[in-house]
C-alpha cells in the first residue's frame, strides 16, 4: 500500500486539480488532531501555491474543517466558482466526507463544488 507523506506533494504534481474551464481552487482539509508542526508543513504547500506548477489558473488552500465555511465565503467574494475539496489523507471514510459536507453547509451556494475522498488516486498516478 502507498503511504501518504506531505513531501510527496511538495512539487504539486500529485495534487488534484479542481475542474473548470479556467482552473479552480483545490482545498485540502487537514485531518483532525494533526500536530501543529505537521499542519505547518501542509500549510506551507498552500503558501507556496505549489499547484501552480501544473496550472497557472489553479490555486491551493489548506485548512482545518472548521475553516471551510469562511474560506468558501471568501472565495465566493473573490469571484471564484470552481472548487475541489479533498481531505489531506490517502482516502477518507464516507463518514468523514459526510461530516465535511455538513460543515460546508449553505456556504457552497453559488459555487461549483466537487469532492474527492482523498489524495491516493493522484499520488498513485504520479508513482506509476
Amino acid at each position: 500500500m502507498l503511504a501518504l507523506q506531505r513531501e510527496d506533494f511538495a512539487d504539486g504534481q500529485a495534487l488534484p486539480l479542481a475542474p473548470g474551464p479556467f482552473g479552480g481552487t483545490t482545498i485540502l482539509v487537514l485531518p483532525p488532531d494533526l500536530p501543529e508542526a505537521q499542519q505547518a508543513k501542509w500549510r506551507e504547500l498552500a503558501a507556496r501555491d505549489v499547484i501552480k506548477e501544473r496550472s497557472r489558473f489553479a490555486s491551493l488552500h489548506v485548512v482545518e474543517a472548521g475553516e471551510l465555511p469562511k474560506l468558501l465565503e471568501d472565495l465566493k467574494a473573490a469571484g471564484k466558482k470552481s472548487l475541489l475539496i479533498a481531505p489531506a489523507a490517502f482516502v477518507a471514510s464516507s463518514e468523514r466526507m459526510q461530516e465535511l459536507e455538513r460543515i460546508v453547509g449553505d456556504a457552497r451556494a453559488g459555487l461549483d463544488v466537487h469532492w474527492l475522498p482523498g489524495l491516493g488516486r493522484e499520488l498513485a498516478r504520479t508513482r506509476m
